[in-house]
């Protein structure tokens, strides 16, 4: 029998995982070959064990044959051994066993994320979604964090436990804004066997931060006794409450007036109260205006109100 020469290109050389990969082999020389060349990959570069994928015999058209395509399932280096089957007059013939390695990488997925939502005020919580596609069925985790500047650097102000991807979406749990201004969420996909990690791009979720609404109510107007035999220092007394969104503001200052006339300023206490005492000039301008204002001026975090009542006069 005659000896024809075997040669081979991968189709291509390097692919990502659950990408197509394929061999060409030409076969010259001999008398003439026709026949069959049937193509193996293997996981190593001497063609032992068991073959990851045997094609059909694939029949020669003008000394070539390809073989049909392979989906890559694993990273690592495959090897193809393409093997003419001879024929009547040409003896078979093989390529060598490590002569054909093919690369298998991790494949690559992208990410999307949407803010949620893309504003808040200072108090509110915030949360980030992200969609995993593409790269090979793509598993595992997500991790969110959310940074004060567009380049993602410096301590993040929350990171989040990694989220388990489910139907391809993994969503953060919420963050409570505690400062205006702006946050920037960045969003990493953590990767599999299969696929690489990705993170989503660190100016690519701006969430603006503004003041929340303080709300200041009356809750006890000065007492002013008028049957003493005259006005004392202390009796009188003004008092209001300091929330946002329901919730008592702690530490914050309220100025006590009658017209243009600052009476007093007193801080919050834990419940929200800010009270003062009047001197007794004072006590005679609520006595005379019958009527007294608390204001909260605007703050970092906070709008500012105020808020006006009666005196009550016993």
């Amino acid at each position: 029998l005659a000896s024809p020469s075997i040669s081979t290109t991968q189709q291509p050389g390097s692919a990502t995982v659950g990408g197509s990969i394929a061999d060409k082999a030409t076969v010259t020389g001999g008398d003439n070959p026709t026949g069959t060349v049937t193509f193996s990959l293997y996981n190593n570069s001497t063609g032992t064990g068991p073959a990851l994928f045997t094609s059909a015999p694939v029949t020669l058209s003008s000394g070539t044959a390809t073989s049909t395509g392979y989906t890559a399932t694993a990273t690592g280096t495959d090897y193809w051994v393409a093997t003419y089957n001879g024929d009547s007059n040409n003896s078979s013939v093989s390529s060598a066993t490590s002569a054909e390695p093919v690369s298998i990488t991790l494949a690559s997925p992208s990410i999307s994320t949407t803010q949620q939502p893309g504003s808040a005020t200072v108090g509110g919580s915030i949360a980030d979604k992200a969609t995993v596609t593409g790269g090979d069925n793509p598993t595992g985790t997500v991790t969110f964090s959310l940074y004060n500047n567009s380049t993602g650097t410096g301590p993040a102000l929350f990171t989040s436990a990694p989220v388990t991807l489910s139907s391809g979406t993994a969503t953060s749990t919420g963050y409570t804004a505690t400062a205006t201004g702006t946050d920037y969420w960045v969003a990493t996909y953590n990767g599999d066997s299969n696929n690489s990690a990705v993170s989503s791009g660190t100016a690519a979720e701006p969430v603006t931060i503004t003041p929340a609404t303080a709300a200041t109510s009356l809750t006890a107007a000065p007492q002013i006794d008028l049957r003493a035999p005259r006005l004392s220092v202390g009796l009188g007394r003004v008092s209001a409450t300091l929330t946002s969104a329901g919730k008592p503001l702690t530490g914050e200052p309220v100025t006590f007036t009658v017209g243009k006339t600052t009476l007093c300023t007193a801080k919050t206490n834990s419940s929200g109260v800010a009270t003062c005492n009047l001197s007794l000039a004072n006590e005679l301008r609520v006595l005379l205006a019958n009527s007294y204002t608390a204001t909260f001026t605007a703050a970092s975090s906070y709008l500012g109100s105020t808020a006006t009542t009666k005196a009550i006069i016993s």
